[in-house]
């Protein structure tokens, strides 16, 4: 696999129709040194003791986590990708509001507008839901 990746194709049935998707897998040499890193000792040591401290719970929303939580890094400097030195920079999230966190944090009107948005839209939903 070179710098551009690898193709896959995935075929599926709908409607007695057969369809085939060709997807270009771009694996770039930032994510593959990520993903070795999250392989080390030192990553996997450092996840057992924040689930520790967090006792197996999301930060966020406070349910068990599963085998899909991550290990969130604060600080998104890629060059500082490796440093532990600080383990108040990591924080223990389910998958969903890990992607959620990075979905908000990289919105284009800024993740604090987005936030408020959201607050907004609970809002409207608890008076519609109230009984």
């Amino acid at each position: 696999m070179g710098f551009l990746g690898s193709w896959h194709k995935k075929s599926f049935l709908f409607m007695n129709t057969s369809y085939k998707i060709i997807k270009k897998s771009c694996t770039s040499e930032a994510q593959k040194m990520k993903r070795n890193f999250r392989a080390s000792k030192a990553w996997k040591d450092l996840q057992r003791k924040k689930k520790i401290a967090q006792q197996g719970y999301c930060a966020v929303l406070m349910t068990k986590m599963t085998r899909t939580a991550n290990l969130h890094h604060l600080n998104l400097d890629a060059t500082k990708y490796t440093d532990l030195s600080n383990e108040d920079n990591f924080v223990y999230l389910s998958n969903k509001v890990h992607d959620c966190v990075h979905l908000l944090y990289g919105s284009k009107c800024g993740w604090r507008n987005a936030v408020g948005r959201l607050i907004a839209i609970f809002e409207k939903m608890d008076k519609v839901n109230k009984t």
